[in-house]
């Protein structure tokens, strides 16, 4: 089974197609079969969670959260069929990802969406499929987008409130903004995975399920202490500096597993 969940791995961090897995790893369609059953019967979520909570622990922090911070991302998509849309916006083709993290940058659920659809409406769903890793939220800061009817909808429905952070109309060119800056930097992690730089999933479902390897990985290097947590911080979220996370690898090999690194050096690659 830890040869499945590698040549998952594999296949999201070199961006190949589920044919392409390399002869070390099992057959394809016992990797995707796998893969398939994992996204339906909710066991991808339940790992990343149980991982989450570890990894917070580890960081000094109460395994469930109190703040978060929600933005969206347009992607493009390829040839491939399936579910997609125009975010006029951003001028983009495609679907758009939809995400909630914690302080630590770590995701707490994400849903795909057509690039059509609008920030709030987008929120809506995700915040419907929030589970008990949430339970203790109290504020959730977002930008400008999300604004007007939704702060009210949040309120009425929700056990926390949406905080939009602002920038001022006094501020020129690029300033890093208080709180948002968190989801941005994961954002940039994500990219970093080559089969998520563009969305190649026929259905928005596997979209979301692709992202959990990505998750996946960086737990794992955290609870493995390939990263220094600085010792234990605050046991809330909403107040104080930005709390202590790994910083992004900036090669294949470190973000690979170890079979996958292996066959690099086989020139698998």
């Amino acid at each position: 089974m830890r040869q499945v969940l590698n040549a998952i791995l594999y296949v999201v961090v070199g961006g190949i197609k589920w044919r392409m897995l390399p002869r070390e790893y099992p057959k394809w369609k016992s990797v995707y079969h796998y893969f398939r059953q994992w996204r339906d019967d909710g066991t991808w979520r339940r790992l990343h969670d149980t991982l989450r909570a570890r990894v917070r622990q580890k960081a000094g922090r109460h395994k469930h959260p109190t703040a978060g911070c929600l933005d969206s991302q347009s992607v493009k998509t390829t040839e491939i069929e399936g579910e997609r849309g125009y975010d006029a916006g951003k001028q983009v083709k495609g679907r758009k990802r939809h995400l909630l993290v914690d302080t630590l940058g770590l995701v707490l659920a994400v849903v795909v969406t057509v690039a059509s659809c609008s920030d709030p409406a987008g929120a809506r769903l995700l915040l419907r499929r929030l589970g008990g890793g949430c339970k203790k939220l109290r504020v959730i800061w977002v930008d400008g987008a999300y604004r007007g009817q939704l702060v009210a909808w949040v309120l009425t429905h929700f056990w926390f409130r949406l905080q939009p952070v602002l920038r001022s109309d006094s501020q020129k060119g690029f300033v890093v903004l208080p709180r948002r800056w968190i989801v941005e930097r994961t954002w940039a992690w994500l990219n970093q995975y080559r089969r998520l730089s563009k969305d190649y999933e026929v259905l928005p479902t596997s979209s979301e399920a692709m992202i959990v390897p990505f998750r996946q990985a960086r737990l794992t290097s955290v609870v493995e202490g390939q990263c220094n947590s600085g010792g234990k911080g605050n046991t809330t979220d909403d107040g104080g500096s930005p709390p202590p996370i790994c910083a992004p690898s900036h090669s294949l090999r470190e973000r690979c597993p170890v079979s996958l690194r292996d066959s690099t050096r086989r020139g698998a690659l």
